[in-house]
């Protein structure tokens, strides 16, 4: 499972017998679907199956659209 880094936005990925997906810096991306969506398509086939956590805590400043549904 590869980590996403993109401008100040970063996403990193611990796992063992649960996956934890951490947010840290900013999104700010007008559009981040365009960079968001192909990295969780591929992760989401990865971790088909396996406990999944997302912590946002440390990440500073996110944009309403960065998480849609």
């Amino acid at each position: 499972m590869q980590n996403f880094k993109e401008g100040t936005l970063e996403i990193k990925v611990e796992g063992s017998d649960k996956n934890i997906l951490r947010w840290t810096g900013k999104s700010e991306d007008r559009d981040p679907a365009s960079l968001l969506n192909p990295y969780f398509d591929a992760l989401v086939e990865e971790l088909k199956g396996r406990e999944l956590e997302v912590q946002f805590e440390e990440l500073e400043y996110m944009n309403s659209s960065t998480v849609t549904r």
